[in-house]
């Protein structure tokens, strides 16, 4: 029986769940900001909640979907400064 298999009968499924929440509880503290900040930009470029979720799924990239934020509300706003009407 190797440790990983006397560890889950030791202290079963439960607990080895919660001490796996709590040990990974700093990184989930430390993403909740990110999260925020990328959900203020996204808005702001005028990505729906779909394409916020399908972005956040498909780019396993935290930087790069900042930048594709940025270069879409970049790239919006040419548009409307472009254009002969305003909004």
């Amino acid at each position: 029986m190797d440790v990983y298999e006397e560890a889950l009968h030791s202290s079963g499924k439960s607990e080895m769940f919660r001490r796996g929440l709590v040990a990974g509880s700093p990184i989930i503290l430390g993403y909740i900001p990110i999260a925020l900040t990328y959900g203020v930009l996204a808005y702001q470029a005028g990505l729906s909640l779909w394409e916020l979720t399908f972005m956040s799924a498909a780019v396993f990239a935290g930087p790069l979907s900042f930048l594709a934020c940025l270069c879409l509300l970049l790239v919006l706003l040419q548009l409307k400064s472009s254009l002969p009407c305003s909004f």
